[in-house]
């Protein structure tokens, strides 16, 4: 299969293969473990701003802060704070001195908000209905982007996981 993917294509296989491989161990992981794998994941130059828009568009706000925590130098309870209740302003100053800013920032900041929302209770969403959001609030700024490419494959799988739920579900009914 490789051959016929090409060089090019075979490097994004395998790039997306260890994407999805890096989430499915963070989604895995004992919350008071994350911090470990947030310092093991950082040495090994793993936490990319894609791999931490992902993070953070599905909703791992713990993981997201243990990974800040690594690639600042910050306390965790600084960061958690920030994460919880901190402006626009100081949350940006955050992820700049961890080397994340342009559309990957915009789109952290955003599904930050959003989840936010989530657990204030003032917005009932999973991750399909966060990644739509953010599409529609970043999509105009960033269309034809790499931020834009990322959150609609984010929403496709979102949408493709909850179908696949809702298919068991129904078999099992």
């Amino acid at each position: 299969m490789a051959a016929s993917l090409g060089p090019a294509g075979a490097e994004r296989a395998v790039l997306s293969a260890s994407v999805a491989a890096v989430l499915m161990l963070i989604g895995d992981t004992p919350a008071d473990l994350l911090a470990s794998l947030a310092d093991h994941l950082g040495r090994a130059g793993v936490l990319t701003a894609e791999i931490l828009v992902r993070v953070v568009a599905a909703g791992q706000v713990d993981f997201f802060g243990a990974a800040l925590v690594s690639l600042t130098g910050q306390s965790s309870r600084r960061v958690q704070s920030l994460l919880a209740r901190g402006g626009d302003v100081a949350v940006a100053a955050l992820l700049g001195q961890a080397g994340l800013t342009g559309p990957a920032e915009r789109a952290m900041l955003e599904a930050l908000k959003l989840w936010r929302e989530v657990d204030a209770g003032r917005r009932l969403a999973g991750s399909q209905e966060v990644s739509r959001l953010l599409i529609a609030r970043l999509g105009q700024q960033d269309r034809g982007s790499e931020i834009a490419e990322l959150l609609t494959g984010l929403h496709r799988a979102a949408v493709r996981e909850n179908a696949l739920g809702h298919g068991r579900a129904l078999a099992a009914a």
